[in-house]
């Protein structure tokens, strides 16, 4: 308090002397020096040091006015009396405030500086935005703490750290700067190592004092605190109350941008608001209960089918007769079917001529494949090749049958016919070996 006095009473002392000065009409080189040493006692008080040249600016502009009064009246009172203009008189007016301005701009700008240096210390002071803390280890990694620290402060973050502080006081009191670390700033960066991990297990030092106050409050404030690496993350750097919270890695390509959306809440990505309404589905109708043997694999083969039947004969005799076959079949599910493909076996005497498909041992397999949709109780027919049988194998074709099979989604079908039955659903009449030529 007694400091504080002998400086204000420095600056009203002197801030007389110097608007004496400046009535007087000193040099300017003079004045200014003579403010310069008043600032200089008063060195350590900003506020004294900016009050003192607002007081000697309000002179300054109250002089300059009554100067420039003085040659206002000046020369009406040479007009008046029909006078000569006093060259000298005007001139030495005008040279007073010509010294005047060049004063009045250099207080206006030491002011200015002043006054941006104290609102900068008093809003950094005040804004407490963030806090670096860690482990004192070796000079490397001191020296690259403090570099960091001086990265954020570039980065346009109102950084501090314990180095700073004991920088800008003599007497720090280092239990009360640490609490104040953990309660004043926004956020708190603390910076894991070996060393920093060692002393927070243990609580040892001012790393476990303060590693004591922040997990005491990191549940309740979790977007205040972000632990940071230089070097990777590993076990070895993060102390036991800490695992499982997320490190950023500054080693890593995007580790500084995480870090800076951390500091300042920026999200990366901007999710879309839940809409008010939710998607309305439709129910699935349950089928009727029914009881009965479904065909399995869902179709079923209602018949096959032969039709432009043509035949050679002679003598009331065939020698040959050969039809086209087709399949039908019926979706016996409550579902619908998407496609499907059939197969017919048949011996390989009596295939047609022209069929295609591929011989299995003795037997011809004709194949057809349909992209249709059934639909439940839906028929549908199929074209599948042909059949001939001559008389020299008619014996053999009467005790042969047709295997036809069904494919789809839900499994297959089968069901065999005899050559017989066939021949007689071709002629609409029986038929036997009898009806045929017995000398080819």
């Amino acid at each position: 308090m007694e400091e504080r006095s002998i400086e204000q009473e420095a600056v009203r002392h002197n801030i007389g002397y110097i608007n004496f000065l400046i009535s007087q009409e000193n040099q300017n080189c003079i004045v200014i020096d003579e403010i310069e040493k008043v600032l200089w006692v008063v060195r350590s008080n900003r506020s004294a040091q900016i009050f003192m040249l607002q007081k000697i600016n309000n002179y300054i502009l109250t002089r300059a006015n009554n100067l420039i009064g003085e040659s206002i009246h000046l020369r009406k009172a040479e007009r008046a009396l029909y006078l000569r203009p006093e060259d000298a008189s005007n001139q030495q007016l005008s040279n007073q405030l010509m010294q005047l301005r060049q004063i009045h701009e250099w207080v206006v700008s030491l002011y200015e500086e002043l006054n941006i240096e104290e609102m900068d210390t008093k809003q950094e002071n005040d804004l407490k935005e963030v806090f670096i803390t860690y482990s004192w280890e070796s000079e490397e990694h001191n020296s690259k703490v403090l570099s960091f620290f001086n990265h954020l402060r570039k980065n346009g973050y109102v950084a501090n750290i314990d180095r700073k502080i004991t920088q800008e006081n003599s007497a720090t009191d280092f239990p009360k700067m640490m609490h104040s670390a953990i309660t004043d700033y926004q956020k708190v960066i603390i910076v894991l190592s070996t060393g920093y991990k060692e002393k927070a297990d243990k609580f040892k030092g001012g790393v476990g004092t303060e590693y004591g106050l922040i997990i005491k409050d990191i549940d309740d404030n979790p977007k205040k605190y972000i632990l940071v690496s230089f070097d990777g993350i590993s076990d070895s750097i993060v102390p036991l109350n800490f695992k499982g919270r997320e490190v950023v890695d500054l080693s890593d390509l995007n580790g500084t941008e995480n870090l800076f959306r951390k500091l300042g809440d920026q999200p990366k990505y901007k999710f879309d608001p839940v809409a008010v309404k939710k998607p309305k589905l439709g129910n699935e109708k349950i089928s009727e209960f029914k009881i009965g043997k479904l065909a399995k694999g869902g179709l079923e083969i209602l018949n096959l089918k032969p039709h432009n039947t043509q035949s050679l004969a002679s003598a009331g005799h065939y020698r040959w007769i050969q039809f086209e076959l087709s399949v039908l079949i019926k979706n016996t599910l409550d579902k619908t079917i998407d496609g499907f493909s059939i197969e017919i076996k048949n011996p390989q005497n009596l295939a047609g001529d022209n069929t295609e498909g591929r011989t299995d041992s003795s037997y011809k397999i004709l194949h057809s494949q349909s992209k249709a949709r059934l639909f439940p109780e839906q028929e549908f027919e199929i074209e599948i090749g042909c059949i001939k049988v001559i008389s020299k194998f008619a014996e053999e074709a009467f005790e042969e049958t047709v295997t036809v099979t069904v494919f789809s989604e839900y499994g297959k079908t089968e069901k065999q016919y005899p050559i017989s039955e066939i021949l007689k659903a071709s002629k609409d009449k029986s038929m036997g070996v009898e009806d045929f030529h017995t000398d080819w």
